[in-house]
């Protein structure tokens, strides 16, 4: 039904002697070019770590293995081939327990995939209408546990040990389109170190500009209790939301230890490195550069204006250096009331929304910075 597809992006792969026995078959003339092309393969394979192919954009390899599923246009669907993914990516997966931070029931989770083969799954929405949506979406599977409750970075750790997620957890996926990057930390800071973990990516801004989004935090009225999160409305985020591609692997995933390794539109799947065995480790050949990714996952795909018709106004942005950038949201993009006293980081530089949904640039780095009642200090 599918075309073979090979998956990932590497500069090259190990290279192997394929034999001679073919030089009894062809001309002699034939030979000569034969045996050149097999001492050039022999070389690739002893200098592979100095010599390497650089594959086509059409000839995308993980490990060395291939996946049979070719759905949209030269790329796996993460839905689909979520199984085929991980299975080269992490090898066999015993447990099978995943965690669905954002678990709207809609048509590409991968989570939905993996719990229909069998996976047990802690499903995790602020939304109180979610419960009838996933009964009538896994009718009588007592594999799945559905908590409505707001994804919050202070709460998100308590979750996740109540129901018994904070450990042996093989895959998280987080899609909140808010603070992912925010709540993402405060599980890797409690140590829960899932094998693979997927991520909405905001792809609004192009893998240069390293922006994420974080919440701010009020004082209580008497002044006496812990500050509490100011809560956002993720349905009016227009194009500020999340964190970026560039964000995400710089300041999130590989100083925590987890290296990318396949990006699909606007998800990109992270691998725990640390937790790997050294014969699993293979990700030392894989092509991380963050702008191929992107070009790769989003950019460059042909259906991208229709798949995200909303983006078309500001793919210009993918153009424009970061200070230039910042200009513009600030002539045409803001304010943006929704996002009033929430900050953001933008290339080491910390922003902090007024009170009128403006930015303006942060004295201060505290993550708590924007409060209503607390001055900026």
């Amino acid at each position: 039904m599918y075309a073979n597809l090979t998956l990932g992006l590497r500069r090259g792969e190990r290279n192997k002697d394929k034999g001679g026995s073919l030089s009894h078959f062809l001309f002699p003339f034939v030979v000569v070019i034969v045996t050149g092309q097999l001492c050039l393969i022999m070389y690739l394979s002893t200098n592979n770590n100095d010599t390497r192919q650089h594959l086509s954009r059409d000839d995308h390899w993980m490990r060395g293995q291939r996946v049979k599923v070719q759905p949209r246009g030269g790329h796996v669907d993460m839905e689909i081939g979520i199984g085929e993914i991980l299975k080269q990516t992490v090898g066999v997966i015993e447990k099978k327990r995943l965690v669905d931070l954002g678990a709207t029931v809609r048509d590409n989770d991968p989570c939905f995939a993996l719990i229909d083969q069998g996976w047990r799954g802690l499903l995790i929405d602020g939304d109180d209408s979610l419960p009838e949506k996933w009964n009538a979406r896994f009718p009588n599977n007592d594999k799945v546990k559905g908590v409505v409750s707001y994804i919050l970075a202070d709460t998100i750790v308590g979750l996740l040990t109540k129901f018994g997620f904070h450990e042996d957890v093989d895959l998280l996926k987080i899609e909140i389109s808010s603070f992912d990057c925010y709540v993402m930390q405060a599980i890797l800071d409690a140590g829960i170190r899932p094998k693979v973990i997927i991520m909405e990516t905001n792809v609004n801004f192009p893998p240069h500009i390293r922006f994420a989004m974080f919440p701010g935090y009020e004082e209580a009225s008497d002044d006496k209790g812990p500050l509490s999160q100011i809560p956002f409305d993720s349905e009016k985020r227009g194009h500020i939301y999340g964190c970026s591609l560039g964000y995400q692997v710089h300041d999130t995933m590989h100083p925590a230890g987890y290296e990318i390794h396949y990006m699909d539109w606007n998800n990109a799947m992270y691998v725990d490195t640390i937790g790997m065995s050294p014969k699993q480790k293979a990700f030392e050949d894989l092509y991380t550069d963050v702008r191929e990714w992107y070009n790769y996952g989003y950019w460059n795909r042909s259906d991208r204006d229709e798949v995200f018709g909303s983006n078309r106004e500001i793919k210009h942005w993918n153009c424009i250096e970061t200070d230039a950038l910042m200009e513009e949201l600030q002539r045409k993009i803001l304010p943006l009331p929704s996002h009033a006293h929430h900050r953001i980081s933008w290339n080491g530089a910390h922003y902090c929304f007024n009170s009128e949904g403006n930015l303006s640039l942060a004295s201060s780095e505290d993550v708590k910075c924007c409060s209503k009642v607390k001055a900026i200090h």
